[in-house]
């Protein structure tokens, strides 16, 4: 949210939260409340505009470069 909207950011309320999450877990719906009730999914304290950048533009890289195979395939 940093690199997205920082506006509606307050590091001041980031928390360190990291869950033990089994191994079994994987990209089907996870019932995160099982692993930790703030939602937070490791050390929020440590966050960075730099850091969302680079997660944020990676994703969108991976999904495009996702669309442009399957559109290959179909075609």
């Amino acid at each position: 949210m940093l690199y997205l909207a920082e506006e509606f950011v307050n590091m001041d309320k980031a928390i360190s939260d990291i869950p033990k999450i089994p191994e079994d877990a994987d990209f089907t719906p996870t019932p995160w409340q099982q692993f930790t009730k703030s939602a937070v999914l490791g050390d929020a304290t440590l966050a960075t505009k730099e850091k969302g950048e680079i997660i944020v533009e990676t994703a969108l890289e991976r999904m495009a470069d996702m669309l442009r195979r399957a559109k290959n395939e179909i075609i």
